[in-house]
């Protein structure tokens, strides 16, 4: 059964506990939300989701071969269309296939690889208003995903 942001909690964002008043999370009110007492078995949230698949990705990008083959271009090619269409969040996953659309990915070495992803990571960040990250700083990103 394919899920769709009307029928699941899949792009729900999970709370985010320290936006949360300092004697609330004191006094312990806040340990689980009543969903996940009564569903433990819920989808993950689509932040859940979304940090797994980035440090999933970026350590792929960390052990690409230096100088791919074509056949290692084209598997990382695939992988990330796979991605922009079959994403849980239907949402992320539309966002992902238009920013390929406009720089489709850049396989010809594991640094070219790792710049592109990070650029796109910076993508997703700069419309959550999160912090971005120094893609020129590559030794940073590397080891910070890397296996």
């Amino acid at each position: 059964m394919k899920h769709s942001c009307h029928d699941s909690n899949i792009c729900v964002d999970k709370p985010n506990l320290s936006k949360l008043s300092p004697s609330m999370q004191m006094s312990g009110l806040y340990k689980q939300t009543e969903e996940e007492k009564l569903y433990p078995e819920r989808p993950l949230y689509r932040t859940e989701i979304g940090r797994m698949t980035w440090k999933v990705m970026h350590r792929i990008a960390a052990i690409c071969p230096e100088s791919p083959t074509i056949e290692d271009k084209y598997r990382i090619t695939k992988m990330c269309e796979g991605l922009s269409t079959n994403f849980p969040c239907k949402e992320c996953a539309e966002h992902f296939r238009e920013e390929i659309k406009k720089l489709p990915p850049e396989v010809e070495d594991y640094k070219i690889f790792s710049k592109w992803l990070c650029y796109q990571h910076n993508q997703v960040n700069k419309r959550l208003g999160k912090e971005l990250y120094d893609c020129d700083n590559l030794q940073r990103i590397l080891s910070e995903f890397k296996l």
